[in-house]
């Protein structure tokens, strides 16, 4: 009993003092944000006290002031002037505007009680258009873009058009491009080429939901267009659980939404044709206005819709991932589910049986989770025809190509580490040729070749296309 006493005494002593040390955290963080330098946006999300404020306010939401604090930093803006604009400051965190404001190289404006933000091209002050571009819930009406926000979302565009512009070091004078008025998010160090970019949202480890892929189109100009499919709604909560298996209608987003999020991704670039990179365009031009795509998560997902851009170039990349792979974490589980599956313990019937169990299964899941139906939407697109669920009869449960997905990680770490160790190799197989050529001429063209090798793809991925 006295044990026990002691123990409960601990552990109040401990709460007390922890409270303490939050509390005298979160008055010095808040202290200190007010006091740091608004120095540009870039310098301002790097701050490491800003960093440690994000990591305290996810667990101690209750600190109003300092959210205020963390919000006017981030933004640029003094703490006591958000305090006057409580309705920006909302509207700012829910949105997360200073991700806009960093990928566009914008800034806001103030003045003593006032705030502005460009919109259609133009400072104005907040507290006069709030009506008009946010919810009741703070929500932005519209998309923010390189004119500031405007009434259209990303997935309402006609014509591709490039959402940033990319300039040369030599071409840089100031945060523009003068000729383009698109701001700069990245430097040209493409050179003359056409390129598709294949970028990958992903982690360590691929995850079931949460992981995406888009594209990049980039000119010789050095403008950079963006474009991923979505399912609609995919923000909304039950979206994410209710029958996510099941087929639902889709949408383009330009930019990709993923442009805008922080948070590392990786890319695989190559070299296209000005054709190829017109019909590319051409096509996604088509798709968003035809309307006749849908989605379905394991299969014409962001990753099959990219894949369809590759194919212009002549290029294709394997994407399926079994979905063991996903489920099972651990890299040990893994080797050890593999090497027991190709050594000769199990009687090959055995295997038979214990990979058609484990198709029966997962397929049995996805037919809980939606995979035999269609989504309503779908059935009133006159557009979508003869589309079938992923799921549509009994020979299907024992498919093993259903318990495949299209996934993210696939390209984006497996493959990408593949080229870039072939693009390494081939670097050095003509690094060590290039010391033995005496041949002016010849040492130009092994030159170029060794910096092409950055937009080179192995030939096994590609194969013939008509010009």
């Amino acid at each position: 009993m006295i044990i026990v006493i002691i123990a409960i005494v601990i552990l109040i002593a401990v709460r007390i003092l922890n409270g303490r040390y939050v509390s005298n955290a979160q008055e010095f963080l808040l202290e200190t944000l007010i006091q740091e330098p608004l120095v540009d946006i870039e310098s301002r999300l790097h701050n490491a006290y800003l960093l440690k404020a994000n990591r305290l306010i996810k667990k101690y939401k209750e600190n109003t002031k300092l959210q205020i604090a963390i919000t006017a930093f981030k933004v640029g803006v003094p703490f006591e002037l958000l305090l006057k604009n409580l309705d920006f400051a909302e509207f700012a965190k829910v949105n997360a505007i200073h991700r806009y404001l960093l990928v566009y190289n914008h800034e806001l404006r103030y003045d003593h009680d006032k705030i502005y933000i460009l919109y259609q091209g133009i400072y104005c002050d907040f507290s006069k258009i709030s009506k008009y571009v946010m919810n009741s819930r703070k929500l932005l009406k519209g998309q923010y873009s390189q004119n500031g926000i405007i009434h259209r979302y990303m997935f309402e565009w006609d014509s591709l058009t490039p959402f940033i512009s990319a300039l040369k070091e030599d071409e840089v004078k100031d945060d523009s491009n003068i000729s383009t008025g698109l701001p700069v998010l990245m430097k040209h160090d493409w050179g003359n080429r056409y390129v598709l970019e294949i970028c990958s949202w992903i982690i360590a480890n691929p995850r079931l939901t949460g992981d995406h892929l888009w594209h990049r189109l980039k000119t010789p100009q050095g403008h950079v267009y963006s474009v991923g499919q979505y399912r609609p709604r995919k923000l909304q909560g039950h979206e994410q659980f209710i029958f996510p298996m099941k087929i639902k209608t889709s949408q383009f987003f330009s930019p990709d939404l993923c442009e805008f999020w922080t948070g590392p991704y990786t890319t695989l670039s190559f070299e296209i044709t000005e054709s190829q990179f017109l019909l590319m365009k051409q096509k996604m031009e088509l798709d968003q206005k035809r309307q006749e795509h849908f989605y379905q998560l394991f299969d014409d997902n962001c990753v099959d819709y990219t894949m369809s851009i590759c194919k212009i170039a002549g290029v294709l990349f394997p994407t399926k991932l079994p979905i063991s792979d996903i489920l099972i974490k651990s890299t040990r589980l893994k080797k050890a589910k593999y090497s027991i599956w190709n050594s000769d313990i199990l009687p090959d019937f055995v295997k038979q049986m214990w990979h058609y169990g484990w198709v029966l299964f997962l397929n049995c899941v996805a037919l809980i989770l939606g995979a035999g139906l269609i989504d309503s939407e779908v059935y009133e697109n006159s557009k979508c025809v003869n589309i079938e669920p992923y799921i549509k009869n009994l020979k299907d449960f024992v498919d093993a190509d259903k318990v495949l997905s299209n996934h993210p990680f696939v390209v984006g770490d497996l493959i990408r580490q593949e080229i870039d160790e072939w693009r390494m190799n081939r670097q050095q197989v003509l690094i060590d040729d290039l010391s033995s050529v005496k041949s002016r001429n010849e040492r130009e063209w092994m030159e170029n070749e060794i910096n092409d090798l950055k937009y080179a793809v192995p030939p096994k991925y590609r194969f013939p296309v008509s010009s």
